[in-house]
């Protein structure tokens, strides 16, 4: 079954597009965990556990996606995450970096 990002990436459900390149999507969180809590994906379905060097370009663009709505959505400051492994929550193995801010969130996620 295709994942769910995949899914979105393909237009079969909608979101709210936050920012759109040739190579990434970034969109709001559905579940947001911050006042501001956005998702920075590539269009190309990568999992974490077989990433390889030839992957270093869209790793480089999910970044600078990232940091570009972070800024422009969170002036005050924010946070990047990417969950790996099991001890992680992580719910979705296509690669995804979280956005998070508007508010001071501390030293730690819980």
């Amino acid at each position: 079954m295709e994942c769910i990002f995949c899914q979105i990436i393909a237009g079969k459900f909608s979101s709210n597009k936050l920012l759109e390149t040739e190579k990434v999507l970034v969109i709001e969180n559905i579940n947001p965990e911050a006042p501001f809590h956005g998702l920075a994906i590539p269009k190309k379905h990568l999992e974490l556990a077989n990433l390889d060097e030839g992957e270093r370009e869209i790793l480089g663009e999910v970044i600078l996606a990232a940091k570009r709505i972070g800024n422009k959505k969170c002036p005050g400051g924010y946070r990047l995450v990417v969950n790996i492994g099991e001890d992680s929550n992580r719910e979705i193995d296509h690669l995804h970096m979280h956005i998070l801010g508007g508010k001071n969130l501390g030293k730690m996620l819980e």
